[in-house]
């Protein structure tokens, strides 16, 4: 029987990939997500874009609240920086 991913399993790749690459964009983190792991851990939103789902992004915020950032102008996670302000938005 195959192993059962969950949306932790995907968070934690997402978080790897901030990791290793030094940025994930969402974009990026959609449709590698949906490759790779299925399109369960995808979903339509109200404006009918797809984007990454609620329950992935939830776990994905949970398991880097303190390390890593979301660069909301150019849509995309990156390791936290000392100059960073605090929250996880940033502009840069």
């Amino acid at each position: 029987m195959a192993e059962t991913l969950t949306a932790q399993e995907v968070a934690q790749w997402m978080a790897n990939q901030v990791s290793e690459h030094g940025e994930l964009y969402q974009e990026d983190a959609l449709h590698l997500i949906e490759k790779n792991f299925g399109e369960e851990f995808t979903e339509q939103k109200d404006n009918g874009s797809w984007g990454i789902a609620s329950a992935v992004l939830k776990a994905f915020t949970s398991l880097t609240t303190e390390t890593v950032v979301w660069v909301k102008g150019e849509r995309y996670w990156r390791p936290r920086e000392d100059g960073d302000a605090p929250g996880r938005s940033q502009d840069a």
